[in-house]
């Protein structure tokens, strides 16, 4: 008798850690107690359930900034529900947002946020859902009603613990391990095209040289240092599980 009860306390202490059904989960186990710099929104602060940092306007107005975990599968896929209600036309929407994420190290994540795009919080990837219409989530049917594939390849973000960059970061390709050299053409005031070897900056006030959030690039550290150092750390940290 005295094993039986162990092994159910041991039961209930093992999915407490992380899984939980709809509404009652925590947060993976590696993200509780600590927090992660997201390459999008910035330090992210994890406690058990809860999570701040993560943060959207709606409407112009609402500031939504605190977050809960709703659902995980204690795999891959993380829905977090929002604190805060967005109100449209008199109707309460609940925000939501889905994760599909890949564990790189104990100290870094890549994933996919699964949400629409919402024109009412800047284009933002977030599930909104009348507040009346999410009483009956259930395990079954959560991931189908709130997660949306909808995120192109190159959309993903990339988390890495606070002050563990250097455990995160893993060995680049060998395709990488090389110097590379690129000129590029810019219209200059009379209209015409001139090749440019070396501009000043990776964005000009004349010229825009388009690298974008996600994109796997490595910008010159003599063009714009900030730049550079972020899109290498992000090829640095993904190498080694993320295609290329």
């Amino acid at each position: 008798m005295d094993y039986e009860i162990v092994l159910v306390l041991a039961t209930i202490l093992l999915n407490t850690n992380s899984i939980g059904g709809v509404g009652v989960c925590n947060w993976p186990a590696l993200l509780q107690d600590s927090i992660w710099v997201d390459s999008d929104k910035g330090s992210l602060d994890f406690n058990t359930k809860t999570m701040t940092g993560l943060t959207y306007v709606a409407m112009g107005t609402i500031t939504i900034d605190s977050w809960r975990c709703y659902f995980y599968n204690d795999v891959d896929t993380l829905i977090m529900k929002a604190d805060t209600l967005v109100t449209i036309f008199s109707t309460f929407y609940q925000p939501f947002q889905c994760w599909k994420m890949t564990q790189i190290t104990e100290n870094s994540y890549y994933y996919y946020i699964q949400s629409e795009k919402q024109i009412r919080i800047n284009m933002e990837r977030i599930t909104l859902r009348d507040n009346e219409t999410i009483t009956d989530m259930t395990d079954a049917n959560v991931i189908s009603r709130l997660c949306s594939d909808v995120a192109s390849v190159n959309e993903y973000h990339l988390l890495v613990k606070d002050n563990q960059e250097a455990n995160a970061a893993v060995a680049c390709p060998s395709v990488f391990q090389d110097d590379f050299h690129y000129s590029m053409a810019v219209q200059n005031s009379m209209g015409q095209l001139e090749v440019s070897q070396s501009p000043n900056s990776c964005t000009e006030n004349q010229t825009t040289v388009d690298i974008p959030k996600h994109e796997d690039a490595v910008c010159d550290e003599k063009y714009n240092k900030t730049a550079s150092n972020f899109a290498f750390q992000e090829l640095l940290y993904l190498s080694s599980s993320r295609p290329l």
